[in-house]
């Protein structure tokens, strides 16, 4: 068995803020369902409702929106994240960005939020697994929701070959270059406009 794996999320943290003494940050999931996966944690102080926690992140995700939609199309193609574009099944041109509001556990004092970037590839393979065994149009598309959870499923079973190891995740991290990736995504406090 290897050594527990360091914390990288630091390094994987693309966009940070502290708003009214809460912390908020996005960071780039070690795995990933799409190129540029990224999580939104907000954390609070007090117990917040739910609405208001909702609001706090809304600002932060409008934030990333630019971000994402300038940078990533330049990232894709660059060769240094070949790997983690592979391993995602992503190509062709960014759609649209999926802002889901899914976690299977939060403590009370957080709001978490995926940020999931949907690109040509994606829809793609959402349609053909929409059409897969139904008689329907060959251009009628759906099913992006059971995309969603066959994509879970691949990653999980793949997270429980490696879990254990000396691999996981360090090397994903590691390979996917998603540490350079978050450099690259990172929008300093002050410099104004990416």
């Amino acid at each position: 068995m290897g050594e527990k794996h360091p914390n990288t999320m630091k390094e994987r943290t693309w966009l940070e803020s502290r708003p009214d003494n809460n912390h908020i940050r996005v960071y780039l999931v070690e795995s990933p369902l799409t190129f540029g996966h990224s999580h939104l944690i907000l954390k609070t102080e007090g117990i917040i409702s739910e609405e208001d926690m909702f609001d706090m992140s809304s600002s932060e995700i409008k934030r990333c929106l630019p971000i994402l939609n300038e940078k990533l199309p330049k990232a894709l193609e660059n060769p240094v994240w070949k790997t983690v574009r592979e391993y995602t099944k992503t190509s062709g041109r960014l759609i649209k960005i999926l802002i889901l509001k899914v976690s299977a556990n939060e403590a009370e004092k957080q709001y978490k939020v995926h940020i999931v970037p949907y690109f040509e590839s994606h829809l793609c393979l959402t349609t053909m697994l929409f059409q897969q065994g139904r008689d329907v149009d060959k251009n009628r598309t759906g099913g992006l929701i059971r995309w969603l959870g066959e994509q879970e499923k691949r990653l999980d079973d793949q997270i429980e070959i490696w879990r254990g190891t000396c691999h996981f995740p360090t090397a994903l991290v590691e390979s996917f270059e998603l540490i350079k990736l978050a450099e690259y995504f990172r929008v300093e406090e002050g410099q104004g406009k990416i």
